[in-house]
């Protein structure tokens, strides 16, 4: 789905009841809402941390919702919103688009005067960038960013990491026994996987270039070669690749592990391996518009979004919290390490995300021998 606007409330009932990974996201903790009582003022307090005073709370909600411009995968992304208004009672409309594309739509938007965002989630440090130089910010310093490691946030409070999402290896575990699943990265180029691995190609994303320019990096340019040599199922989607391999059409796959357990959750023969030898990762990039129409329920939503609370939501979809305190991803009843536990390679802190791109995603296509279909771009 390239577009989707649409109010998310009563997202945690019938719409997707029964997933693990939103039953965990709508959960909920102690709240206490406007002082507590039907109709009195007072602050927003979730599970203890005060998300919103009684005056911005108040105005909040007389707005009532906010517009969130957002390139995170429609499923992660209403799991969130979910829990979001849940917790304080306000309505997100959700508009949702491939980054590329977002980034594309926000600045014509925004050129014209008319951008109807209140917040954006965008994939990829540049494009958060770029907005700042377009004037597409509008600095906001939500509390608890104290928490959050300083490479983590832009400057001036203009935009900070939600979370950061990572790249694992899923296998058919019909197909696959667990102790003969693949374990790290190069493992993918044992001959048994030659033909039977899925994967997006580089420029599906922020997140497949994050991927492949840390096999390209860490591995070198003789490891693309070799996987190319494997002949992959290459598709135009992350999303797409966990589809092939619960369908049984790859038994292998490189995944984002909140997709693949979810699908898991839902009755697919799915499950996830962490390579040994590093996870690439990259962030999604929240910000508040210089524009925002409801700059109050906006604020409440970045404040929420980087309480404990709602990092905990962001891991119940399988994405790393930015928060020091917040646990590990936990999806379908898979509980991964926390985050200081594992080897997270932040590859958009490297010269090279922005440096290289162009140069060796041109060389990717050319290695992979993979042509691009019009529309592929998904993000993630």
């Amino acid at each position: 789905m390239s577009l989707l606007r649409r109010p998310v409330r009563e997202i945690c009932g019938a719409a997707i009841a029964g997933a693990v990974l939103v039953a965990s996201a709508c959960s909920g903790g102690d709240i206490m809402r406007g002082g507590g009582g039907s109709g009195e003022e007072g602050p927003l307090v979730v599970d203890g941390e005060q998300i919103a005073d009684a005056k911005l709370y108040g105005a909040a909600q007389e707005e009532g919702s906010l517009t969130l411009y957002t390139a995170l995968s429609t499923t992660r992304e209403l799991a969130i919103d979910a829990a979001f208004e849940k917790d304080t009672g306000l309505t997100i409309n959700m508009v949702r688009l491939p980054g590329g594309r977002l980034y594309s739509r926000v600045v014509s938007e925004h050129k014209s005067g008319k951008l109807r965002a209140d917040v954006i989630r965008q994939t990829d440090r540049g494009l958060a960038d770029s907005y700042l130089e377009e004037g597409v910010w509008q600095p906001y310093c939500a509390p608890f960013l104290e928490k959050v490691e300083e490479k983590l946030k832009g400057p001036d409070c203009n935009f900070w990491a939600s979370q950061t999402p990572f790249y694992a290896l899923g296998y058919n575990t019909e197909l696959v026994k667990e102790s003969e699943a693949p374990r790290t990265w190069d493992d993918l180029l044992d001959p048994q996987w030659k033909g039977k691995i899925g994967m997006a190609y580089i420029g599906a994303g922020g997140s497949t270039w994050a991927r492949d320019l840390f096999l390209r990096k860490e591995k070198g340019l003789e490891y693309w070669k070799r996987l190319a040599a494997q002949k992959p199922v290459i598709t135009g989607s992350a999303g797409s690749v966990t589809e092939l391999n619960a369908r049984g059409e790859v038994p292998v796959a490189v995944v984002l592990p909140g997709t693949q357990l979810l699908a898991k959750d839902e009755g697919a023969p799915l499950a996830v391996t962490l390579p040994e030898d590093g996870l690439p990762s990259y962030a999604q990039w929240l910000g508040l518009t210089a524009e925002a129409s409801n700059p109050n329920a906006a604020k409440v939503f970045l404040n929420w979004s980087a309480s404990r609370t709602g990092q905990t939501a962001v891991a119940a979809v399988g994405d790393y919290p930015v928060r020091s305190d917040a646990p590990g991803p936990k999806v379908a009843g898979v509980q991964f390490p926390a985050r200081d536990e594992v080897n997270l390679i932040d590859a958009e802190s490297w010269d090279d995300y922005a440096s290289k791109r162009e140069q060796w995603m041109d060389q990717w296509l050319n290695v992979f021998g993979y042509t691009p279909k019009e529309g592929e771009e998904e993000g993630g």
